[in-house]
């Protein structure tokens, strides 16, 4: 079934996506209802079947964080928070139209696949699912995104704190509000999956 999206409200779209997903169509073909908005989005993308493409070494790690930073950055976008894990990343991010960002994190997604196929002998290997995209509504939601952000290497099992992983901003964050700040932050806002237990130690 086709839409003109332009045409709906967003709890008509929502309906609209509630329905899709009842009758076991794919989320995740639903268009982005937030193309031309400023704000504040949450961005998440994942190697495809969640396989550790990205994460074969530390130092393709390391080179695509470089890489997805200069990404954001030429489309005027500000980095909240991230955290890249070995088979797919989050940003929270602040801007102006986020399609602007997301035809250049699929810009840097294409030159990743190519890139990592060669390096690993596997042309026509699919790399990356999809981008998704998330406007963030209200500080609550904001706060709830970042602590998620930095508690997924945790939650995930690579760490036992979250400080001690090494592709995350959560020692910027840490450093620039304070660990007094940032605990609070933690109590006010945990995310999902987590314990109030500190974790910032």
């Amino acid at each position: 079934m086709m839409y003109n999206w332009k045409s709906y409200t967003l709890q008509e779209k929502q309906h609209i996506l509630k329905l899709r997903m009842l009758s076991g169509y794919p989320a995740h073909e639903i268009p982005h209802f937030h193309d031309g908005c400023s704000g504040y989005f949450s961005i998440t993308s994942s190697n495809y079947f969640h396989q550790k493409i990205m994460g074969s070494s530390s130092k393709r790690m390391t080179e695509f964080l470089d890489e997805l930073f200069q990404c954001v950055s030429a489309v005027d976008f500000q980095i909240h928070a991230y955290c890249l894990l070995p088979n797919h990343y989050h940003l929270l991010v602040e801007g102006d139209r986020v399609e602007r960002l997301r035809k250049s994190i699929g810009l840097l997604h294409g030159r990743s696949s190519y890139y990592w196929n060669g390096e690993d002998n596997t042309r026509g290997r699919k790399v990356w699912y999809r981008t998704f995209d998330r406007l963030i509504h209200t500080q609550r939601h904001f706060y709830t995104t970042l602590n998620y952000l930095h508690y997924n290497p945790v939650k995930d099992g690579y760490c036992t704190k979250m400080t001690e992983w090494p592709w995350s901003s959560v020692k910027a964050f840490v450093k620039e509000v304070g660990r007094k700040k940032a605990a609070e932050i933690w109590q006010a806002y945990p995310p999902a999956e987590s314990h109030l237990k500190e974790l910032l130690q």
